[in-house]
């Protein structure tokens, strides 16, 4: 479904005034960030590795640009 014209353009002018682009980037940065430093205290250097990947996998994906 879609949104009615003037509805659409309402909600833009909305979250173009809150800022929600740039407030959902500090997230994404930020929830990468504890991803990654959630990884210092596993031991086991494989699954840490590949752990590593997960996040860089899932990450890149949500970055504008990304993979």
């Amino acid at each position: 479904p879609t949104l009615a014209p003037d509805l659409a353009e309402k909600t833009l002018a909305v979250l173009e005034e809150l800022d929600a682009r740039n407030a959902a980037r500090r997230l994404l940065i930020a929830q990468k960030e504890r991803a990654i430093h959630a990884l210092r205290a596993v031991r086991n250097q494989s699954l840490k590795g590949l752990l590593r990947r997960v996040v860089a996998k899932i990450f890149n994906e949500l970055e504008p640009g990304g993979g």
